[in-house]
């Protein structure tokens, strides 16, 4: 689980550095929360150095939108993207508190038990989240058509939730280029004016010590193990946890 104020200093870290010409962002997220996300995307949006955003097995939702503004962007064939939606929702509970004798009780304005399970929307509240879905997926397509250069009919047309596979985003318009880490890393150098052989760190986000260095280790070895996509042949989701060596 990334923070977005971890995310966002480590991009300002990074932008700062004076021996950093171009910053690699790894997404590998289905999304999360949607004040996070926009926070994390308005700060890839103001980097005055080029961005080159990388995704790992997902980047859907929240995790396209981080990166929607990135100034190129790369993923796996296999790769599970798009999902530019927004979804408000809750369980609600009344049945099971009756099934199993539960009298709960819940005190205080209507608003502030929005999100509640023991009791259902009412119609105020439904009109509100219907409200709140259609400004955060308003917001949501419009940073998609900035950062993509897209129209935001066409950003709406394959938005909805829709879940694209890599190559699928890469005939859209929502990825630049198939590949992986290495290919973001010399797409990043490409962009930033550099060597095919300048080095790549990792940005630490905590504290520095007087006269320590700035940056961690390599970045190929630190992310390397995070890129699930190498040589083979075929690729496999699995309804359990397997390593293979």
């Amino acid at each position: 689980m990334s923070g977005s104020e971890t995310v966002v200093a480590a991009l300002r870290k990074a932008e700062r550095d004076e021996h950093t010409k171009a910053i690699v962002l790894f997404v590998d997220s289905p999304g999360g929360s949607a004040l996070a996300s926009d926070v994390v995307g308005r700060a890839v949006a103001r980097c005055t150095k080029p961005v080159v955003a990388v995704m790992g097995e997902v980047a859907g939702s929240g995790g396209y939108y981080v990166l929607a503004q990135a100034d190129h962007v790369v993923a796996d064939p296999y790769t599970l993207t798009g999902s530019i939606g927004v979804v408000v929702g809750k369980p609600v509970l009344t049945q099971f508190d009756d099934r199993h004798g539960l009298n709960p009780e819940t005190v205080g304005r209507d608003r502030a038990l929005f999100e509640s399970p023991h009791r259902p929307f009412s119609d105020d509240e439904r009109a509100w989240a219907e409200k709140m879905m259609d400004e955060v997926y308003g917001r949501f397509v419009a940073r998609v058509a900035t950062g993509r250069g897209l129209s935001r009919e066409r950003v709406d047309e394959i938005g909805r939730g829709r879940i694209w596979s890599g190559q699928d985003a890469r005939e859209i318009g929502l990825v630049d280029e198939l590949g992986d880490l290495e290919a973001g890393l010399a797409a990043a150098r490409r962009l930033g004016g550099l060597p095919d052989d300048a080095p790549a760190r990792t940005v630490s986000t905590g504290p520095n010590l007087p006269g320590l260095p700035t940056f961690g280790k390599d970045a190929a070895g630190a992310l390397g193990g995070l890129w699930p996509f190498g040589s083979e042949k075929v690729l496999t989701w699995f309804d359990r946890a397997v390593t293979i060596r």
